[in-house]
Parts: C-alpha cells; structure tokens; sequence
C-alpha cells in the first residue's frame, strides 16, 4: 500500500493541517479526514483522503467509473479533486460525518 505519509506530504502542508484517521469499517479503503489550510479554489475546511492497496485496483477504477455516472444523472455525490491511477488514492470532497 502507497504510504500515507509520503502521499500526504507531496500535496498537503503537515505543519498547517490537522489529520485524522477514520474507521473504514469492512472497506477496501483507507481513510483519513485533512483539515487544514487548502487552495481557496476548493472552497473546504477538510477533504477525504482515500488509500487502496494495490491488489483492489479494480475497485479504486470503479469508485471512478460509478461516481462519473452518478454525477452525471444529477445525483450527489463526492467530488473528486484529485487521483492517481497508479499510487491509487484520491482526494475528495469530504461530506461530514
């Protein structure tokens, strides 16, 4: 699985953000909620960051696949600021709790 950290530091400033781990419960996924400083552009106090090992790469294509799908028939769903195909995360938008 791609480390957190090095993820986390390539595109987040650790020294003006607060991390915090959620509960995946039986998720393929790793989660952790950012808080912090980010581009204005975004417009949030917190994103999702979501980390896939590499064995559930089809999984990580078809959260893809499906959000496009759903985002296009009008219905809500997380927007995606940022993935990477082959370190398979993103970066999305964080509807609370």
């Amino acid at each position: 699985m791609p480390s957190f950290k090095n993820i986390f530091y390539s595109i987040l400033n650790p020294n003006e953000n607060i991390i915090k781990t959620l509960t995946p419960g039986a998720s393929l996924r790793i989660y952790f909620r950012i808080f912090g400083k980010f581009p204005s552009s975004l417009g949030k106090k917190s994103v999702i960051i979501c980390i896939y090992d590499k064995k559930y790469r089809f999984a990580f294509k078809s959260f893809l696949y499906l959000q496009k799908i759903l985002k296009n028939n009008s219905i809500r769903v997380p927007e995606i600021y940022l993935y990477d195909e082959n370190k398979i995360y993103m970066i999305i938008e964080d509807f609370g709790d």
